[in-house]
């Protein structure tokens, strides 16, 4: 796995996949499961680097 620090970063493509999982979280299990850990967790990002507010 690459560095964090190495890697290429991409905001379109994180901010994207986490409004689609976001939407999907709520679709499937009601909008009160949705959470910034939820969704963070289904991109496969940390909430604190890859998916703070940056995006």
């Amino acid at each position: 796995m690459e560095n964090a620090y190495k890697r290429k970063k991409q905001p379109e493509v994180v901010r994207r996949a986490l409004l689609d999982q976001a939407a999907r979280i709520t679709l499937e299990q009601g909008l009160s499961k949705v959470t910034f850990q939820s969704v963070a967790d289904a991109v496969g990002v940390t909430k604190g680097g890859d998916a703070s507010f940056h995006h």
